[in-house]
């Protein structure tokens, strides 16, 4: 089996499925399906730890939604740090 009939065949199982007319969504979301393959297949080689896709598609998403809920707690932070300080130095 070649490489493009592989990357067919793996993005194939765990499709991002949204509906949309717009013709660029959809190369969007395959893109993105690509790019999790190629991740998925480099995290093999380098760990050399076995782990399904299915499971590295779920802790990359677990990962991301974390990395979100971080970014707004240090903003928080910020903002309330940037209200008590004194720019101009009077």
């Amino acid at each position: 089996m070649g490489g493009v009939d592989l990357m067919d065949s793996m993005i194939g199982r765990y499709r991002i499925i949204m509906r949309s007319k717009k013709w660029y969504m959809k190369i969007f979301y395959h893109l993105v399906d690509m790019s999790i393959v190629n991740a998925w297949m480099l995290y093999k080689k380098v760990t050399k730890k076995p782990m399904k896709l299915a499971q590295f598609r779920e802790q990359l998403a677990v990962e991301l939604c974390q990395t979100e809920i971080e970014i707004k707690k240090k903003r928080q932070k910020n903002k309330g740090i940037v209200g008590k300080t004194n720019v101009g130095g009077a």
